[in-house]
């Protein structure tokens, strides 16, 4: 499993609009959104390849009018 950090988020965005997103890049398993401080999210993926390919594809996207950012996570045990 593989986690993405998306940041710039729209501060009204949803699990739901992310799943939307992402999710045809593979299988999702968990999706946590920031609320304090809000606009930045992180996605777990079942599989390590399927995040690059999120990444790839996501990076640099409009989503909700903002302009997102996408890397591999960094955080502790990601």
């Amino acid at each position: 499993m593989s986690v993405i950090y998306v940041g710039n988020l729209d501060v009204d965005a949803t699990v739901r609009d992310l799943h939307s997103e992402l999710d045809r890049y593979g299988k999702i398993k968990d999706i946590w959104i920031a609320r304090n401080p809000p606009g930045f999210a992180f996605v777990e993926f079942e599989d390590g390849n399927e995040a690059k390919e999120a990444v790839r594809g996501t990076d640099g996207r409009t989503i909700m009018k903002n302009k997102v950012r996408v890397e591999i996570s960094k955080r502790a045990g990601a």
